[in-house]
């Protein structure tokens, strides 16, 4: 994430420097290209650092502070184009955060995992299984798949059904 952080800080630091068509197109495309790029790596970003049993929340969060920016940004690069007449300083700004934003990326890490419980080791002989209350043991290495037709009273297909077979003793 820092990567895109320190593409799109470039691009926005030399924006102000694009004169034609191309240029401005070519940094339109990066920031784009960035920006959908954020949208991929946040979801797995917030599940590193608050777990994924809220994770739905938490994004919805972050995406309330997206659109609240996506809301001030423009007003904000808007009183500065009427206060400096350009864009340069908008640009500045943007470029700043982008690099603030990139070293935070750097320097926090995600909080290491808790330990897990420890588990029982599953009983090996009949006898350990039977002592246990396990009566049958699933080896899906063995496994057998069947595709069948069912139909109606019509004789048309209805649907294709799937079954697996596993072995067990």
């Amino acid at each position: 994430m820092a990567i895109l952080y320190l593409l799109q800080g470039a691009t926005l630091l030399m924006f102000s420097n694009f004169h034609s068509f191309g240029t401005i197109l070519a940094g339109s495309i990066v920031i784009t290209f960035s920006y959908g790029a954020m949208l991929a790596v946040y979801p797995s970003t917030i599940a590193d650092f608050y777990g994924t049993r809220n994770m739905g929340f938490n994004y919805a969060i972050l995406f309330t502070a997206w659109g609240v920016a996506g809301v001030c940004g423009p007003l904000a690069a808007d009183y500065i184009l009427d206060a400096t007449g350009g864009y340069g300083t908008a640009h500045l700004i943007s470029s700043v955060l982008c690099f603030f934003t990139a070293g935070l990326g750097l320097i926090v890490k995600p909080p290491p995992a808790p330990p897990s419980p420890p588990t029982r080791p599953p009983p090996s002989t009949a006898e350990e299984r039977r002592k246990s209350g396990i009566d049958f043991v699933v080896r899906p290495s063995i496994i057998r798949v069947s595709m069948s037709w069912s139909r109606t009273r019509m004789g048309r297909p209805w649907g294709r059904s799937l079954f697996l077979y596993w072995n067990c003793s």
